[in-house]
């Protein structure tokens, strides 16, 4: 017999500052389970950053026993429910075909995601492993640019609810999402009408220095791990030298952060860096305290950048180009000294060039034993 889905909650309310509820009204799904979920709006902590829910907010939930039994053939990608916000109560927009075979008996547990994109599934996996239960997700694929040889990701603002506890009594399940974990606390937004600036946005960077050597923690992707079939979210750290990919967003470009501190005292330079022309432009200022313990979000006006330069590590120099290049060869203590000798495959040096030393091969023709995806060349193991 098919069951109708209620989901019910407390009527959004305009003052932020409150702990809301927002309201899910009566829907159907296809496995007929009653649900009685309510989603406290987020803490205000984010009031710089997101006034509330706002039309078109999705949350994507994974309940306890995600991908337990997954294989490399049965790989489920996306999360077990999506709620959509449609401007004043949250709607279910899709789910598992299945989602009782989701759910404990006696009760259980479910993670809840949300991220500035609005739609975690917008943006493509970049890397899963079923058998280790852990999938990751970029906004421009495996997209990464290497500036002074530290590779920078480009990163939406996300924010969970881990370990929310239902009850399920065989028709109805319920469950309160009460709580927000932060985990990106700096937002630094460059504010641009400007649709040619956005649209490039996968080629601009941002690099944040406070005072005379210190950066916020920059992360890469978001990386979803099933741990004891709970899914629970990591950032991985990317850099650490205040550098960070932009991504676009309604009013301009979105660097967005693990951390950052600075006091008033401290002068906190942006450089921003064009890594499609080399074009560097800066931006200071002073006066501004940051505290990684509570969310911070600084605006500035694209306009306000002028023209910059951005650190340069030791021994680097810069060619204009989208990285940094060594000012000599690897071994060499001048430009004009050839350096150490290499071979393919290995990273210890050579006194000569020569064949007869190479661990991996006995000439050019092979055999190679090592490194090789062709059987002409001899034994294969397809890495590269």
């Amino acid at each position: 017999m098919k069951k109708t889905i209620i989901l019910a909650g407390f009527a959004l309310m305009a003052a932020f500052s409150s702990c809301n509820k927002s309201e899910m009204p009566e829907a159907a799904t296809t496995d007929g389970i009653k649900l009685n979920i309510t989603v406290a709006d987020l803490s205000t902590e984010t009031k710089a950053v997101k006034s509330g829910w706002e039309n078109g907010d999705r949350l994507n939930l994974y309940f306890e026993g995600w991908n337990a039994s997954a294989t490399s053939d049965n790989y489920q990608k996306e999360p077990d429910m999506i709620l959509k916000y449609d401007g004043s109560k949250w709607q279910i927009e899709s789910q598992v075909a299945s989602l009782s075979s989701r759910l404990k008996s006696t009760g259980g547990k479910f993670t809840a995601f949300w991220e500035s994109s609005n739609d975690l599934m917008n943006y493509p996996e970049i890397g899963a492993n079923a058998e280790e239960g852990w999938v990751m997700y970029c906004p421009y694929g495996y997209y990464f640019v290497n500036v002074a040889r530290y590779d920078i990701y480009h990163s939406y603002m996300l924010v969970s609810s881990p370990g929310i506890g239902y009850t399920f009594d065989g028709s109805t399940l319920t469950a309160n999402i009460s709580t927000w974990k932060f985990h990106t606390r700096f937002k630094v937004l460059i504010k641009t009408n400007d649709d040619t600036v956005k649209a490039n946005a996968k080629n601009f960077v941002l690099q944040v220095k406070v005072g005379d050597n210190a950066y916020p923690e920059g992360y890469c992707i978001p990386y979803l791990e099933r741990d004891t079939f709970l899914t629970s979210i990591y950032l991985l750290s990317s850099n650490n030298i205040g550098l960070q990919g932009a991504v676009a967003e309604s009013d301009g470009l979105a660097f967005y952060y693990n951390s950052c501190q600075a006091t008033a005292s401290d002068n906190i330079v942006f450089t921003l860096i064009d890594t499609s022309n080399g074009n560097k432009k800066q931006y200071s200022v002073t006066g501004k305290t940051l505290d990684e313990d509570t969310f911070k979000a600084i605006s500035i006006d694209y306009s306000k950048f002028t023209a910059g330069a951005v650190d340069i590590p030791d021994g680097c120099v810069d060619l204009g180009l989208s990285v940094y290049w060594a000012s000599c060869n690897l071994g060499a203590g001048k430009p004009e000294e050839y350096g150490d000798y290499y071979t393919w495959g290995e990273t210890e040096p050579k006194e000569n060039y020569s064949w007869s030393t190479y661990k991996f091969g006995t000439s050019s023709e092979g055999p190679f034993s090592k490194y090789n995806t062709s059987s002409s060349y001899g034994t294969v193991d397809n890495k590269t």
